[in-house]
């Protein structure tokens, strides 16, 4: 039985601090605040030290993309795994190096139940959703009609990419030719499918289109990751 390791990581959790948003990303236009990985894992390793606990973070590939599993060490020798949490990523090394990151911050505050200042996977869903119903009438066309309907992606796209179809207001087709667009412009190769964007190719996406990343879920990822 796993005990020992319970008691400490209730404990732990007991006295972990707030991450606060210690970094600044500038898109040129706007900047915001956030919390990286670096800044997760400085907020909790003294706390779980304290306490006996170590983490351990492994990142495979998988078919639906990149898989961080998140073991918690106790000093007892007993330990507790979780995941893997599988995020999309592309071809190129940027982009998986990407979604490794992003994959393990989420990962490690998931494991430890931990609640950023910024939780903008949260705000993100929140904001879309009040924006969708109100927002971005689709303009009607010389012939009277409406603006066409880009064709959807199957419904397995990431969260990002729904988030971001939501708060402009068109399909997820709509959000993949315009990321394919970025993507040639910033010599990343171009995703076949919604579910090929990846969170940095989302992040430069969003911004094409004026869109915060935190207002999508990827304030924590900088275009420049």
């Amino acid at each position: 039985m796993t005990t020992t390791i319970y008691a400490a990581l209730v404990a732990a959790q007991a006295e972990f601090p707030d991450v606060t948003k210690a970094k600044t990303a500038n898109t040129g236009s706007y900047s915001y605040r956030y919390a990286d990985l670096a800044d997760v894992l400085d907020a909790v390793k003294p706390v779980l030290k304290a306490h006996g606990l170590a983490v351990v973070q492994d990142a495979v590939t998988e078919d639906r993309g990149i898989g961080v599993t998140t073991i918690v060490i106790h000093e007892s020798g007993e330990a507790l795994k979780f995941g893997p949490l599988v995020l999309p990523y592309g071809n190129s090394p940027q982009a998986a190096g990407s979604a490794i990151t992003y994959a393990r911050r989420y990962a490690l505050v998931a494991a430890l139940g931990l609640a950023t200042d910024d939780d903008d996977g949260a705000l993100a869903t929140q904001a879309a959703r009040q924006r969708a119903p109100e927002a971005r009438q689709r303009p009607a066309d010389p012939q009277g009609g409406t603006e066409p309907r880009w064709p959807e992606d199957g419904g397995s796209e990431p969260e990002y990419v729904r988030a971001l179809s939501a708060y402009i207001g068109k399909g997820v087709g709509y959000v993949l030719t315009v990321a394919r667009k970025v993507a040639e412009s910033n010599g990343i190769e171009s995703p076949k499918s919604a579910k090929q964007i990846t969170p940095a190719l989302a992040v430069l996406t969003a911004e094409k289109m004026n869109v915060a990343p935190e207002e999508i879920g990827l304030g924590g990822l900088p275009a420049e990751a």
